[in-house]
């Protein structure tokens, strides 16, 4: 799955297949890549908690300088629903992100799993869409 979230897509294939092109005779083109980061973060959905043991990677990955990756790492990892010994310090992070998108993704998890905390956190003035129907009075976990 690390390799997955971290695939690039090949430069060389599109290039390749410009130049088959060219040459009609030739029947044969290079596929072109599959979105692996797509898959790999469709896979995680679908195994939910059962994925935590990939937490210290994904974990790992939120670190990285890409912010593309860091955004993948974040997403795939709240999707495995860790608990909140994990959860908490990993929004919080993600909340400090220079990427708004992760700080977003961020605030709608909280928003869902521990209002209470988001509350706290001061994150309903900030992120208003996330909190229209959310109870601000307890945990849902």
């Amino acid at each position: 799955m690390r390799e997955w979230l971290t695939a690039k897509p090949s430069r060389l294939k599109p290039w390749l297949n410009q130049r088959l092109d060219r040459v009609r005779w030739i029947p044969y083109r290079f596929s072109q890549d599959r979105n692996l980061q797509c898959l790999a973060e469709t896979g995680l959905m679908f195994y939910g908690p059962e994925a935590q043991p990939l937490l210290p990677v994904l974990i790992k990955l939120s670190h990285s300088p890409d912010p593309k990756t860091r955004g993948l790492a974040y997403g795939a990892a709240f999707f495995t629903r860790p608990d909140r010994e994990i959860f908490l310090p990993l929004a919080y992070r993600a909340l400090n992100d220079e990427d708004a998108s992760v700080r977003a993704m961020a605030a709608q998890w909280m928003a869902e799993r521990f209002p209470k905390e988001a509350e706290k956190a001061g994150l309903p003035s900030r992120f208003p869409e996330f909190f229209r129907d959310v109870p601000l009075t307890e945990s849902v976990e």
